[in-house]
């Protein structure tokens, strides 16, 4: 990573599905700070990297193509990164580290079934999952075998969703390493229901000046298979082959061409409901981590998330469909 000379003073590490975009995008609004136009090069995080062609269109797996993301950046801007990868990844916290040992990490996360059901959903839209989310799941052994992959296989040890829920223990992991003073750790929840001192607390962790969140709207809502037929044309293996064999000078625009097919392909929906059975199921295997996490934090995250039948399903609906309250990342 020779020749650049300023490497990002914090990191947006994760959790996916869990605002990351909302806060990627308030922080990109800040004038002292700098976040490169791309987000989630997942540079830092090779171990998720399964080697794909289509995974090589988006994931910036060159040291020199990595450096370049921050040459934009003005001397007085404080520099950052964002992959929501870096959180569950094995090597990105050391990985950080060594490239920045000063850095400061931001954190979000939300109900760990929630996110499941939200990554997974995101993941179908996107096609690269093939399975129903119980489906999945239970394929997860299996998939750490390399086995029951999809068709279409994009950054999968990441799709072993309950791992990647395992929050505390993530947490746990960078604090380890950078320290309780360097890791801030925020809700989803409380960026539903208090964006602007939400992002003060981010901005007071990175000592910048305050300034309120701007008017976002819709961030990264959720999105839905429109046709099946046309849907699985578009995300064909093949046609990643396709676009990484075109001449060099033409594979910009073939890939814009293509990602803006898949889009079209795609429609803004309300999530479906967790299967009460399956979710009563992934509570009892997470509670334990949802308990250590809530007393980092100081906090009941079981009496957030799961106090009550009522609650929790009053404040999921909301968070799937009420478009003020819809900052998913």
């Amino acid at each position: 990573m020779r020749g650049a000379t300023r490497w990002p003073a914090f990191f947006i590490v994760g959790a996916p599905r869990s605002g990351t975009s909302w806060l990627y995008r308030a922080l990109r609004a800040h004038p002292g700070i700098y976040l490169p136009r791309r987000k989630e090069p997942h540079h830092l995080s090779p171990d998720l990297d399964g080697g794909t062609v289509a995974e090589g269109g988006w994931r910036v797996r060159s040291p020199k193509a990595y450096a370049a993301l921050f040459l934009g950046a003005r001397p007085d801007q404080r520099i950052g990164e964002a992959s929501t990868g870096y959180l569950a990844s094995a090597v990105a916290p050391e990985r950080i580290s060594t490239l920045a040992p000063e850095a400061r990490i931001l954190v979000l996360v939300r109900d760990p079934v929630e996110q499941i059901s939200s990554l997974h959903a995101r993941r179908v839209a996107a096609g690269v999952e093939d399975l129903e989310l119980e489906q999945a799941l239970d394929a997860e052994p299996e998939r750490r075998q390399g086995r029951r992959w999809p068709r279409r296989p994009v950054f999968m040890p990441q799709a072993q969703y309950r791992e990647g829920a395992r929050f505390g223990h993530h947490v746990q992991r960078y604090v380890d390493l950078f320290g309780r003073e360097r890791v801030w750790v925020g809700l989803l929840d409380d960026i539903a229901a208090r964006p602007t001192p939400t992002f003060h607390a981010v901005l007071d962790h990175l000592d910048l000046e305050r300034r309120d969140p701007p008017a976002l709207g819709r961030v990264n809502e959720n999105m839905m298979v429109g046709v099946p037929r046309v849907h699985a044309i578009l995300h064909d293996p093949s046609l990643d082959v396709a676009l990484h064999r075109m001449p060099r000078p033409l594979r910009p625009i073939g890939r814009l061409m293509v990602r803006a097919a898949r889009v079209s392909a795609r429609r803004a929906a309300p999530r479906s409901r967790v299967p009460s059975s399956l979710r009563d199921r992934l509570r009892t295997e997470l509670g334990p981590d949802v308990e250590a996490l809530g007393a980092y934090l100081d906090r009941d995250l079981v009496a957030l998330w799961w106090g009550s039948t009522a609650e929790t399903e009053h404040l999921g609906e909301k968070l799937r469909q009420d478009p003020r309250l819809d900052f998913r990342g």
